[in-house]
């Protein structure tokens, strides 16, 4: 039976060649990928693949935000999965502070 199963190629091995993919090696420009792929036993789509995802991901976190902490804010917000559990809930609800306290339980 043929193997369809890429060989393990683990996360040190993928970090290493997808930093040789993003550093520019202006001496042979068109030679690390191929030369990567057959060291490691993978195709040239799978590691251009992966550097595109790593690129990705690096311009996403350098993106500029907003300074400071988010604002905390203190609104709520009625749908239909709140207003389900507020029906669920209020018949539950006691009409008083006193019939759900201690005192109650003794008959004060």
């Amino acid at each position: 039976m043929a193997k369809h199963r890429i060989p393990k190629f683990t996360l040190e091995q993928r970090t290493e060649v997808v930093a040789q993919m993003l550093v520019s090696l202006p001496s042979c420009r068109w030679g690390p990928v191929s030369k990567l792929a057959r060291e490691h036993g993978v195709s040239r789509t799978l590691l251009y693949e992966i550097r595109a995802r790593v690129w990705e991901a690096i311009v996403n976190a350098l993106q500029p935000r907003e300074a400071g902490r988010p604002a905390k804010t203190a609104t709520l917000t009625v749908d239909k999965s709140f207003i389900a559990r507020a029906i669920t809930i209020l018949p539950m609800l006691k009409g008083s502070v006193r019939a759900a306290g201690p005192a109650s339980a003794l008959g004060c």
